[in-house]
This record gives C-alpha cells, sequence and structure tokens, in this order.
C-alpha cells in the first residue's frame, strides 16, 4: 500500500470495526454476510487490506451507513443529547464509571482523542485508551455519550505520562477547527463569515456536544465579543465528575479550542479571525471570554 492508501485503510477498518459492534454482530457473524472469510474480515478491520468497491457498498448496505464513511473516518447520527444517569452498553468495553450521568459526546471529545492519535499513533493511542478501561472504536461514532469523568481522567493520564510536558492544554484543542472534530454540522458553521456568528452557531448547536455547560454571548459591540460558559448544577453537585479537580484549567482549554476553531474556519472565508480568545474572569461558577474585534 502507498502511505495514502494506509491512511485510508485505518480510517476504513475503524468504521468496519465500529458498525458492526454496534450492531451487535461478531465477526463470524459478519464475514458470512459479506461472503469473505473471518480471516480476510479481520485482515480488513486490522486495515492490513482495503475493501473491494463491492465489498465496501455490502457492507454499508447491511450496516446502514453513509457509503462516504470512510472519507472522514467516523460516523454520524447527528443526534442531541439527552442527559443519561445510565448509557447502555452492549458490545464496546467501556469502564461503567464512565457511562453514569453522561452528559459529554464523543464530539465533544474529539480534538482531545485525535491529539492523541496524531502525537501517539494509531497502536499507542488505543492501548492508552484501553488502559483507561475504554475501546478506543467508541469515539468513532460521535454521537456516543460518555460522562464528563472520562475528560478528567485522560488528562491526568496524559500528564502523569509527560505528554503534555511541553504542550500546554492549550494544544490539545489544536485540531478543533478540523471537521472530524464537528462532522455534519461542520458545513453549517463554514457558511459564517464573521466571529459573532460563527459562536453563536456553534452555542446554538451545543446539545450536539455536551450538556454540562451553558453558552451564552454576554456583548457583541463592534469592538469585542464577550461570552460566557456557565457549568450546569449537575456537574457542579456531582464531585463523582471531578469537575472542580480542573474547573482552573478548563478556561485555558477552552480558549484555546475557540481560538483555533474560529481562526480555522474564518481563514477560509474573507474575513480572517486573529484576535485571540483570553478569559478575562473565572470562578467554579462562571467563565468570561473576550476577543477584540478589529
Amino acid at each position: 500500500m502507498t502511505p495514502e492508501e494506509k491512511k485510508s485503510a485505518v480510517k476504513t477498518s475503524r468504521i468496519m470495526r465500529t458498525a458492526r459492534k454496534t450492531k451487535g454482530w461478531t465477526q463470524v457473524e459478519f464475514s458470512k454476510m459479506l461472503g469473505v472469510s473471518q480471516s480476510a474480515l479481520s485482515k480488513l478491520e486490522s486495515g492490513i487490506l482495503i475493501p473491494s468497491v463491492h465489498q465496501w457498498f455490502e457492507f454499508c448496505n447491511f450496516a446502514e451507513i453513509p457509503t462516504d464513511s470512510h472519507i472522514g473516518g467516523y460516523l454520524d447520527r447527528l443526534q442531541e443529547l439527552k442527559f443519561l444517569e445510565k448509557v447502555e452498553v452492549e458490545n464496546f468495553k467501556v469502564k461503567k464509571e464512565y457511562l453514569v450521568d453522561a452528559a459529554s459526546s464523543a464530539r465533544s471529545m474529539a480534538p482531545m482523542i485525535q491529539w492523541l492519535y496524531s502525537n501517539l499513533g494509531e497502536l499507542k493511542s488505543r492501548k492508552l485508551l484501553k488502559e483507561m478501561g475504554v475501546d478506543s472504536d467508541y469515539f468513532v461514532d460521535l454521537s456516543h455519550q460518555i460522562n464528563f469523568r472520562f475528560f478528567v481522567d485522560l488528562l491526568d493520564l496524559m500528564k502523569k505520562k509527560g505528554l503534555l510536558k511541553k504542550q500546554g492544554l492549550e494544544s490539545l484543542a489544536e485540531l478543533s477547527a478540523g471537521k472530524s472534530s464537528h462532522g455534519s454540522l461542520f458545513s453549517r458553521y463554514q457558511s459564517s463569515d464573521d466571529a459573532v456568528t460563527l459562536l453563536q452557531s456553534v452555542f446554538d448547536k451545543a446539545p450536539f456536544y455536551e450538556l454540562n455547560f451553558d453558552y451564552r454571548i454576554e456583548d457583541a459591540g463592534s469592538s469585542k465579543v464577550q461570552f460566557s460558559v456557565t457549568p450546569q448544577e449537575h456537574i457542579l453537585a456531582n464531585k463523582a465528575l471531578k469537575f472542580a479537580e480542573i474547573s482552573d484549567q478548563l478556561p485555558g482549554y477552552r480558549a484555546g479550542y475557540f481560538n483555533q476553531m474560529l481562526s480555522g474556519i474564518l481563514a477560509k472565508s474573507s474575513k480572517e479571525h486573529s484576535n485571540a480568545i483570553v478569559c478575562i474572569d473565572q470562578n467554579p461558577n462562571r467563565s468570561l471570554f473576550e476577543m477584540k474585534l478589529a
């Protein structure tokens, strides 16, 4: 395989594993449906082989997924979240403590997960997530829900392993401007040609990402825009979610997230975003951010 073919094979293998698990099929069962050996399916799901056009279309038909899913390497059912006291997961191994009081989605975790793959590679990233008790394929479906505790624990593990020694927390959001961090919502953001419109569009779509915080534009004048981020009561009251342990670090990550997103998306339009977003007031109950406008 060429380098490009290998990248494509990895994306396709993630989709195949995730879609099969979602349907609850074993490799033996699904190999019979596709008319291939279990060994061949295993190689397809490992990225060693690339499915033929016929096999891919057959697979997408059986799995009921879009045929272009392999391009982005993710599945997007585009579902708004509902607060779940317990997520029922049958075919993905996910630590039980990450499935209670779940108000975050794989979409909200996407920049952080992609940072891992970009910096550690496929095998090491999957190994690290497995160490946490989470099947890496769980994050291929952007609508899968998980709780805020996972974000805190993943950050702690990355720090212990020295992955953030040279790079700050803001660097974890460097891929937030990419399509794979937003899925089907990305094209809607691209129609925005100014920062305020884009921010409001993202805030309106917040329920597709998570239900832990309220995002609100407080001031949208000619010289600056200010917005607030307020944690919901459930995340403040639930000590098991560990919000208090990381609340002072979140403004840095969030500023990096929106800085990268705005600059990356608006740079492709007629107006470039060049004014950095900074946190001007922060406490556990609310953070206020500001961006000066040219």
